[in-house]
């Protein structure tokens, strides 16, 4: 049994980085460098971090996989520490990767984590994002959808 489970508005509370992806000015392009820069300051979304940890202790092996690039890695792996939030692996995206979400999850998910599970073994997604959870319905994935009012 696997789950898998993404950061950003799922278990990590973003909301408050999330004024570095506005435009301040006509033409402005999101500051994602800025925006995963202040990871580690965001709030745990206790509901879900409650539902992973249930799902490690009934022998789950969570996955935490997110679009968060490599550069803040050590960060985000301090703050799942400090959240009690336990996972055999973390996946991220390369640091010169620009592909939407879905299609990087989806390829994270094909190279890395199926080859390793039994034929018939149950993925269970957890993700707030409407593409990345269709993603995850198409492989077959029984998917929870977080949305944080």
């Amino acid at each position: 049994m696997l789950l898998v489970v993404d950061l950003d508005g799922t278990l990590a509370d973003s909301r408050h980085r999330e004024h570095h992806l506005q435009p301040r000015h006509e033409g402005d392009k999101p500051r994602w460098d800025a925006f995963f820069e202040d990871c580690d300051k965001d709030l745990v979304i206790v509901e879900v971090a409650r539902i992973v940890q249930c799902m490690w202790v009934h022998g789950y092996k969570n996955v935490v996989m997110t679009g968060r690039p490599e550069n803040v890695r050590l960060k985000t792996s301090m703050w799942l520490s400090d959240n009690g939030i336990p996972a055999r692996e973390l996946l991220m995206r390369a640091d010169d990767d620009y592909r939407p979400s879905h299609e990087l999850k989806r390829s994270l998910l094909v190279e890395h984590v199926l080859p390793r599970i039994a034929p018939k073994e149950k993925i269970v997604a957890i993700d707030n994002s409407e593409a990345d959870c269709a993603m995850y319905r198409e492989l077959g994935c029984i998917v929870m959808q977080v949305m944080v009012p």
